[in-house]
């Protein structure tokens, strides 16, 4: 709004239709641009003298005419806003649904393909198997065989047919000892596979964290209180990763390795999802630390790899 504080030009106030002169106190209305005395529109000195200040300067003024329109005005734009944000919010819902689908389907996808190869790795389990009840049916059939012949040959010549017996003995026994060895090992890397398989399944929904600050409370429940409180501020903060992960969305969280003195470096932290979505959104949203406060930008995220990929 303007005051009048020095000589205006020939002005008239439009509620009297008398000119305002320059010793008169007068506002201007920011609307219609149409000038006022105090009296003529019922201000105070006091509040006049107010609005000359400069916390006065942030105040808007209209006429009762222009008032309602501004007003009403206003309440447009409001409504404008709101439904913009509406419409915002259901594209970002819509979009977060599209991802949510595309990445169960991609889950869906994986789970199928591990039931498969654990399908195949039973087959050969099995095949496995029936080989080696084969090989000891045959082994014990050849025995058989080379015993009875060798019973039927040692008659009168004992010491002669003793060596015999015992060299093809030992040929048969090195064969079957071979022929077990093999199927062990076949066995032994047919199981650690499958151990293997099973232990990246049960990582599958960890992530590993370092460089998180390790709370010094003496409880151990204070500091796991104070680890999750962490994460929930870093996955969910708008000025971090902003992914929206609530505390039921968290299996677990605990610290890998013993707990040492003050001086030692902070143990990574191990947090298990209830689902793999999370974790997925919060691999697609690391590049945002970068832009987060100087508290996150040294967090490392890494994924829970088995013994075998860390070698």
């Amino acid at each position: 709004m303007l005051l009048q504080k020095k000589k205006l030009k020939k002005e008239q106030c439009k509620s009297c239709l008398n000119n305002i002169r320059s010793c008169e106190k007068a506002f201007m209305c920011e609307a219609c641009k149409h000038w006022y005395h105090l009296k003529c529109v019922g201000v105070s000195t006091k509040l006049y003298e107010i609005l000359q200040t400069d916390e006065g300067k942030h105040f808007h003024w209209f006429c009762d005419d222009c008032d309602s329109v501004v007003m009403m005005e206003l309440c447009n734009i409001a409504v404008r806003c709101d439904k913009i944000e509406s419409e915002l919010m259901n594209e970002q819902l819509l979009n977060n649904d599209q991802r949510v689908t595309r990445v169960e389907a991609a889950m869906s996808a994986k789970v199928d393909e591990i039931d498969r190869k654990m399908a195949k790795m039973d087959c050969e389990l099995n095949k496995v198997k029936m080989k080696v009840d084969n090989q000891l049916v045959t082994n014990k059939n050849d025995i058989g065989n080379i015993s009875t012949k060798v019973t039927e040959s040692i008659q009168g010549q004992e010491g002669q047919w003793c060596d015999v017996v015992k060299r093809q003995v030992d040929v048969t026994l090195e064969k079957v000892t071979d022929n077990i060895q093999e199927v062990r090992n076949s066995l032994s890397e047919t199981r650690a596979q499958a151990a293997e398989q099973w232990d990246k399944e049960s990582r599958r929904n960890n992530l590993i964290l370092y460089n998180v600050p390790e709370s010094t409370q003496p409880r151990a429940e204070d500091r796991n209180k104070a680890d999750i409180d962490f994460c929930i501020q870093l996955f969910n903060r708008t000025n971090a990763l902003h992914v929206g992960v609530s505390n039921e969305d968290l299996i677990q969280v605990f610290r890998l390795g013993k707990r040492g003195d003050d001086i030692a470096p902070t143990r990574p932290l191990l947090i298990q999802f209830a689902s793999y979505t999370f974790k997925n959104f919060i691999l697609e949203s690391l590049s945002k630390l970068k832009h987060a406060e100087q508290k996150y930008k040294n967090v490392i995220v890494a994924h829970d790899m088995t013994k075998t990929e860390r070698e």
